[in-house]
């Protein structure tokens, strides 16, 4: 049993009930609106001619696999490269703070990092709630 009431939806005139914010359709309007509000990865640096080579060679360092992965006894290949601090939050392209993950990987810190993990978790369960008592 839940244990709290459902409410409507955070999105303005959805009545939608859920246990938390947003309903699925508003959940993934949301995450469109906050990465359209996000700068460019130009902007942001990431297709300079500094962050190339930098890439490169921690994906090099980390001989192709994910950390992540690594520190979970699998081996993955690694496709993207992930400031351990977010540069947003005081973390530099400091090859120490650089590692190589999975893009499953990426997406789910970088997810978590920017707040919607848990609602993307919320309305999962919501799903495996609904499908198991139906």
């Amino acid at each position: 049993m839940p244990s709290s009431p459902k409410r409507p939806c955070a999105y303005a005139g959805c009545s939608i009930l859920v246990y938390k914010g947003y309903c699925p359709k508003h959940d993934k309007q949301q995450a469109r609106e906050l990465n359209k509000m996000r700068l460019s990865p130009a902007l942001r640096g990431y297709d300079s001619a500094i962050w190339k080579p930098l890439r490169k060679s921690i994906l090099a360092r980390d001989q192709g696999l994910c950390q992540q992965c690594k520190r979970e006894s699998r081996v993955w290949p690694a496709k993207d490269v992930d400031h351990i601090i977010a540069k947003s939050k005081g973390g530099t392209d400091d090859p120490s703070n650089l590692e190589s993950l999975c893009h499953t990987h990426h997406s789910q810190k970088t997810a978590r990092e920017d707040g919607r993990w848990k609602s993307n978790q919320l309305n999962r369960n919501e799903k495996l709630k609904k499908n198991n008592f139906n």
